[in-house]
């Protein structure tokens, strides 16, 4: 039987807090998140070749959108603004500079969602996050939803998984060691044997 690897919404969740605070508040009624790295390459080349010398890195752009319905909770907009009276100028909205992060629950302990104390299995957290783009969309025949758009220069993901992973590689890494280690005392016996 195939194994059915996939994320589905009642296991994801979205908080925005401010950098010094370290304090998140959920987003509620979130819909979709979407998110884009790009890497910003710049071709360096050489006199007397016509291979490239050497991509040189810029700094990466980070974008999440994030589309929620308006249900009465706080706006996405007034989280990333980090409070009414910033939210009350565009400009001093967009200067406001706050962490996004999007965390994945483990559907077997949480089979009815997130909530709980429990930490998520992975998480994504975007810091020296800037609104880009804000926009509201007032329906007729639909919900009225909120879409606000964050760039950001700093990603770094966390999780469970990844810690799984990093640990089974250094697990490796120690036995290579301590093979090598064997095999010298073994030529070094050898070699005094030979003697």
């Amino acid at each position: 039987m195939a194994n059915n690897n996939r994320i589905f919404y009642a296991i994801q969740q979205v908080a925005i807090g401010q950098d010094p605070e370290n304090t998140y508040q959920v987003l509620k009624g979130v819909q979709s998140v979407s998110m884009t790295t790009t890497f910003n390459l710049e071709q360096a080349f050489q006199l007397g070749q016509l291979e490239i010398y050497e991509n040189i890195e810029g700094v990466p752009s980070i974008e999440m959108t994030i589309n929620r319905l308006l249900d009465g909770t706080a706006l996405a907009y007034v989280l990333c603004a980090g409070s009414y009276a910033n939210a009350d100028s565009l400009v001093t909205a967009s200067k406001n500079t706050f962490m996004a992060r999007l965390g994945i629950w483990d559907e077997e302990d949480n089979p009815n969602g997130v909530g709980g104390t429990s930490n998520p299995v992975t998480q994504v957290s975007l810091s020296g996050c800037v609104l880009s783009s804000v926009s509201y969309t007032f329906g007729v025949d639909g919900n009225f939803t909120e879409e606000v758009s964050i760039t950001a220069t700093d990603k770094a993901w966390y999780g469970t998984l990844l810690l799984l992973v990093v640990g089974q590689i250094h697990i490796l890494l120690l036995m290579l060691i301590l093979q090598m280690m064997i095999l010298q005392i073994l030529l070094a016996v050898s070699k005094e044997e030979n003697i």
